[in-house]
C-alpha cells in the first residue's frame, strides 16, 4: 500500500500536513509531517511529497544499522528511532522528489532535528488521515505501483502542464490579466 498523489487536485489548503503532525507528533505543525507539500510558482500548483513505498526501497537498502523495515500489516517501510544510528543514509538514498529540492527540505523522508530521526510516511498503521481528510481526493490509499512521476517532483510538474492551458498559465503569470 502506498499514497498516490493526484497533484492536479490538490488546491494547497496544507490539511494533509495538519492532520499528519497531528497524528504523528500530537501536534498541529506541518513542519513535523510526514507529509510536505511543494508550491510551484511556474504552475501556480501545490503538490503534496509523501513517501512512495518504492517496492525496491533504496532508504530501506541503504540503512546500514537496521533501523528500517517493512510493517507486516500495512508493507510501509518503518522506522525504529530505538536501532537508528542517525546516519542519514536512508534521507540521501530516497529517490522521490530527488534533485529537485534542497536535500535538507521537502523530501519523502527526511530527518527530524527535534525527533533526531528520520521522519517517513508509515501509512497510520493502514488508515492514512492524510487520505482521510483530504477534502479533495488529492491523496488515495491505493496498492499499485508509483509511476516515474509520482517518483520525480520535476515529473510531477510536467503532468500538472497537462492539465493548465497555456493561455491560463500566462494570464496567471501576468496577474490574471
Amino acid at each position: 500500500m502506498r499514497v498516490a498523489v493526484i497533484p492536479e487536485r490538490c488546491v494547497g489548503c496544507r490539511v494533509c500536513e495538519l492532520v499528519c503532525s497531528e497524528r504523528q507528533e500530537g501536534t498541529f505543525r506541518p513542519s513535523r509531517s510526514r507529509i510536505q507539500v511543494l508550491s510551484f510558482d511556474e504552475t501556480v500548483q501545490d503538490v503534496p511529497i509523501v513517501c512512495q513505498q518504492c517496492a525496491d526501497a533504496p532508504c530501506l537498502a541503504a540503512c546500514p544499522s537496521g533501523a528500517l523495515s517493512r510493517n507486516k500489516k500495512t508493507g510501509a517501510v518503518v522506522v525504529d528511532p530505538e536501532i537508528c544510528t542517525q546516519c542519514q543514509t536512508c534521507v540521501e538514498a530516497c529517490v522521490v522528489g530527488n534533485g529537485a529540492v534542497d536535500a535538507d527540505t521537502k523530501l519523502a523522508i527526511r530527518f527530524d532535528d527535534e525527533a533526531q530521526a528520520p521522519a517517513k510516511c508509515d501509512l497510520c498503521e493502514g488508515d492514512p488521515q492524510c487520505v482521510k481528510f483530504c477534502p479533495t481526493q488529492a491523496l488515495l490509499l491505493t496498492d499499485a505501483p508509483p509511476t516515474s512521476a509520482e517518483l520525480s517532483v520535476g515529473g510531477m510538474t510536467k503532468a500538472l502542464k497537462h492539465f493548465l492551458r497555456q493561455e491560463e498559465l500566462s494570464a496567471l503569470r501576468q496577474g490574471g490579466e
